[in-house]
């Protein structure tokens, strides 16, 4: 959305530009002296030049979003990054309790990819043998249709646990293809 307000401030201050330099006899032209001039079109430089920057930041940025997917009457909570990783939060997660849920991802996880946790305090945790592979023709017919309708192309049975409650942060894979971080509330 930045982009196009950036597009829109840029057009109106080159329309201004050309208007004053080119038309010099409207009204619309006449009614400017250098000054205000001069201070419109800082003001307007100025302004595309941050929604410009804002913009290119939301494009550059992964986002994560909650989703909410409907699948034979049941409203299913998604939570990820869309187009990357997305984690199913049909429940809430507790600490020093193992949560199992679904994965979808967009890329193949090997089988001994790694899970590495990290707290909002700065503690690491990394777990091996947490990511369950399960073919997509799964005799899960929800998960295969929530994989379906997030457009996922991959599905794993993932078990998790936080020993402490607070915000964690959650990837996936191992150290040169990582994918995420999730943000997952944990409870007590």
């Amino acid at each position: 959305m930045f982009i196009y307000i950036s597009v829109f401030v840029l057009i109106l201050l080159v329309l201004i530009i050309a208007v004053y330099i080119y038309l010099p006899n409207l009204q619309f032209t006449l009614s400017f002296n250098k000054k205000t001039f001069r201070l419109t079109v800082i003001t307007l430089s100025i302004a595309f030049l941050y929604f410009l920057g804002f913009g290119i930041y939301d494009k550059i940025k992964d986002h994560q979003e909650t989703i909410i997917v409907k699948v034979d009457g049941t409203s299913h909570l998604v939570n990820g990054i869309e187009g990357k990783v997305l984690l199913l939060e049909d429940q809430k997660v507790h600490a020093n309790r193992y949560y199992t849920t679904w994965l979808f991802t967009w890329k193949k996880l090997q089988h001994a990819d790694e899970v590495l946790t990290v707290s909002s305090t700065g503690e690491r945790i990394v777990y091996t043998d947490s990511i369950y592979g399960i073919p997509s023709y799964s005799k899960e017919p929800i998960s295969n249709q929530i994989r379906e309708k997030v457009g996922a192309k991959y599905m794993y049975k993932v078990s998790l646990h936080f020993p402490s409650r607070g915000i964690w942060k959650v990837s996936f894979g191992d150290e040169n293809r990582r994918v995420g971080p999730i943000h997952i509330e944990v409870y007590q």
